[in-house]
């Protein structure tokens, strides 16, 4: 199941939450009774194989034959 991260407008807290897709999404916070907001992150992105960091390696070009 997925994890959502909501935002409560009572405490000020930041909550994970793990429910369904078919679920809806909760609209009172249960600690505090305050309005959720979801709130949306960027992907994690990976890099994999070499050429992405000056630290790499890389293929020196093929020299231009005349």
């Amino acid at each position: 199941m997925p994890v959502y991260l909501f935002h409560c407008d009572g405490c000020k807290q930041d909550v994970e939450l793990t429910h369904s897709f078919s679920e809806p999404h909760p609209k009172k916070h249960k600690g505090c009774g305050g309005k959720l907001k979801r709130t949306f992150t960027a992907p994690e992105i990976v890099y994999k194989g070499a050429g992405f960091f000056h630290t790499d390696k890389r293929l020196d070009p093929k020299p231009e034959v005349e």
